[in-house]
């Protein structure tokens, strides 16, 4: 089983994810967290940068104020060609999504390729282009978002403003009113609250598809 978890930094992907797997764990379920990729190819920058690779450092304190909003998006042209290079990563990924089918395990994604859409740094990339390869990357069973009051994720995690939250959540509607597999959680309850309800979302669906 294939699950994405996307949503603006702050709304709590990676922490649900995390205790989805512990969760899952207790029932004798085998679950992994994937960050984003899959992991198949090699990250693009190192290959484009390889003699730069200690001297570039985009990464950031955890809830460091506005580090999502310091670089500008990406180009029409680069943003495009992080989306063709990684929609091959997804693309393969689809041998280890078959070999944990076959062992009735759980992938759970904290980010998936759909952050592409909506994403500030993806926001000059052409949307035929997201939209077009796309058909290639594995479908989730769930895609699920994690609903919270904007203010309420910056005043945890500051990184983005506060437009540029309610922006992404306004795009994640959109592809969510898409998608007959999308589910809206309510995150504003808690966490244990919230992965309580994406479980239950989980077993329903394996009972249905026979997964486990």
């Amino acid at each position: 089983m294939l699950i994405a978890i996307v949503g603006p930094d702050g709304c709590g992907k990676t922490t649900v994810a995390n205790e989805l797997v512990i969760k899952l764990s207790k029932d004798k379920i085998n679950a992994t967290h994937y960050a984003m990729h899959f992991g198949i190819l090699p990250k693009l920058k190192d290959l484009i940068n390889p003699f730069l690779r200690r001297k570039i450092d985009s990464s950031h304190k955890e809830g460091e104020y506005y580090a999502g909003m310091k670089n500008k998006p990406n180009s029409k042209f680069k943003g495009s060609i992080y989306v063709i290079w990684y929609a091959f990563d997804y693309f393969f990924g689809r041998f280890k999504i078959a070999r944990s089918s076959r062992k009735k395990e759980v992938i759970i994604f904290a980010r998936y390729y759909y952050d592409y859409y909506f994403q500030r740094g993806h926001s000059n990339t052409p949307q035929y282009i997201i939209n077009f390869f796309e058909k290639f990357i594995p479908r989730p069973d769930l895609i699920i978002t994690i609903s919270r009051p904007a203010k309420d994720i910056f005043n945890l995690k500051p990184e983005l403003s506060l437009p540029e939250i309610e922006r992404q959540q306004d795009i994640i509607k959109l592809l969510f009113n898409k998608r007959n597999n999308s589910h809206i959680i309510d995150g504003s309850n808690g966490i244990i609250y919230t992965v309580s309800k994406i479980y239950g979302l989980i077993k329903s669906h394996a009972r249905a598809q026979d997964l486990f």
